[in-house]
């Protein structure tokens, strides 16, 4: 049976929405760029891509992913970003794991000193105590998503980052079991 556009809308979140277009606007945005544009390429972002039924919650849907966004921008993950090679954004994956199939979709690969990074954005509501365990939540998905970075780009990631969008708070998953997870805050 085919699910109609209707269907999945009504099954989809206002939470799921915004992290959606927050993914899907960090597609394309120019993390060397001028921050000062975030705001007008926003409102434009959304104009298009906000989907009809929303229209009505248009002004808070927009003003939450504004605020969302301007604590992205002015986090030390974002500078890092700014000056990074970004190598693949929405990346998808497909690979066998434990026999299974694994299918995903890696946010933001990128080189920095030579090293290979994955980060993942989040857009959960958590709070800043909560970071260690948030992180700890998503550590299989690191795993995944490293082993299949390694498999196809023959390289060692140095690192995954689970980049919590709303607090502008990173953490970093170290893919050691013997090592615990690190936070790094802006």
């Amino acid at each position: 049976a085919a699910v109609t556009t209707e269907a999945v809308a009504q099954e989809r979140t206002p939470a799921m929405l915004i992290g959606e277009l927050a993914h899907r606007f960090l597609e394309n945005w120019d993390f060397g760029g001028d921050k000062n544009l975030l705001h007008n390429q926003l409102g434009a972002f959304l104009r298009v891509s906000l989907p009809s039924e929303y229209s009505q919650a248009a002004s808070s849907i927009g003003e939450e992913l504004e605020a969302i966004l301007e604590r992205f921008v002015k986090s030390n993950i974002y500078a890092e970003l700014s000056k990074a090679r970004i190598l693949g954004r929405e990346v998808p994956l497909l690979m066998p794991w434990n026999g299974q199939i694994m299918e995903g979709v890696i946010d933001l690969i990128y080189e920095r000193n030579g090293l290979l990074y994955l980060a993942d954005y989040k857009t959960d509501r958590i709070k800043a105590t909560d970071l260690r365990l948030g992180g700890e939540r998503y550590r299989q998905q690191a795993e995944i998503y490293s082993e299949a970075a390694r498999r196809s780009l023959r390289r060692e990631v140095a690192a995954f980052k689970l980049i919590f969008l709303r607090l502008g708070e990173t953490v970093d998953v170290d893919l050691s079991p013997e090592k615990e997870l690190w936070l790094f805050s802006r």
